[in-house]
């Protein structure tokens, strides 16, 4: 997909190169040069297109400098053009929503993995003011070009290092004043991730920790209900959908996946009944090894089987463990 390229009218010449020092987007800028109206045209190289804005609001392609009448600043200051994959869409930035309030939007992501037995959630000390080296969860503002699972998986990959891992949105937060800093709205994401593919060094380049989600303690602003919201949804997902196969490594045994439920259901689980439950929905591939590392008889490999998954659904199959 190209990316969008806008053409702005600036106040001045200067202002119209700081324009185009510090913002790639622009592809050129119109510049009211003298008390006659005349525009002065400037252009990074590669320019996109060279449009002359008219007092009627209409925009034409041309190449050459354009002489505009009944020049009235306060109608033209961001007139612009946006070109995207191929089509123009002609509008002025001063014409919409300008009476509105202004608010940030943030992503926060409660990133969770399975170590030593149980559900840990991916905490770090807060790099900034307010409240800067306070426990937090992860998260970033959504840039002007994002969108809001491009921004999860960017911050996601940032303190993880891995890319393409589950996810799924728990819920928007707007209390006027859940941030002491200004006004922001933060929707929220959880990421499930296999602690094998995680990135270790990033733990200490982030300063972050991972904590048990049972000993989390005080988390800043409203991240201690995220993270509350966010388990009860993700047991609501793991009693209908197989999404706890996310936290596990791609081949795991038995035991392993009872105790990785019993941490999310936090309950002990029959051991006849789980079993009996999993081999009755025929979705887990027995390998030929074992994992001898706690017994010398040692417990057989398995893996998801998410192709079989697949068609069982299509066949009007539910999950349910």
């Amino acid at each position: 997909m190209s990316k969008a390229h806008f053409t702005v009218i600036a106040r001045s010449k200067t202002e119209a190169i700081q324009f185009i020092n510090n913002d790639l987007w622009i592809a050129s800028c119109f510049v009211p040069r003298s008390r006659n109206d005349e525009m002065e045209l400037l252009t990074q190289p590669h320019s996109i297109s060279m449009l002359h804005i008219h007092p009627t609001f209409h925009a034409v392609n041309s190449t050459k400098i354009a002489s505009v009448t009944n020049w009235n600043l306060k109608n033209f200051i961001y007139i612009c053009t946006v070109i995207r994959n191929g089509f123009s869409n002609r509008y002025s930035m001063t014409q919409f929503y300008q009476q509105e309030d202004k608010h940030y939007v943030s992503v926060d992501c409660i990133i969770l993995g399975f170590k030593e037995n149980a559900i840990h959630v991916l905490t770090i000390k807060r790099k900034f003011d307010p409240l800067k080296g306070e426990r937090s969860l992860m998260g970033g503002f959504v840039r002007k070009q994002e969108s809001l699972d491009e921004t999860v998986s960017r911050v996601v990959y940032e303190y993880t290092g891995i890319e393409n891992v589950y996810m799924e949105q728990v819920g928007a937060y707007g209390a006027v004043n859940r941030d002491i800093g200004e006004r922001v709205i933060s929707i929220v994401y959880y990421a499930l991730i296999d602690m094998e593919l995680f990135d270790e060094s990033l733990e200490t380049k982030h300063n972050a920790k991972w904590v048990d989600i049972n000993k989390v303690g005080t988390l800043i602003f409203d991240h201690n209900q995220f993270l509350t919201d966010t388990i009860h949804l993700m047991r609501r997902r793991t009693a209908t959908r197989p999404v706890g196969f996310n936290l596990l490594p791609e081949k795991f045994t038995l035991p392993q996946l009872q105790t990785l439920y019993e941490s999310i259901y936090q309950r002990p689980l029959d051991k006849r009944n789980f079993r009996k439950k999993l081999m009755e929905m025929n979705i887990l591939e027995k390998l030929d090894h074992k994992d001898k590392s706690s017994s010398k008889r040692g417990a057989y490999y398995y893996s998801f089987n998410k192709e079989k998954y697949d068609r069982l659904l299509e066949d009007g199959y539910y999950f349910s463990l």
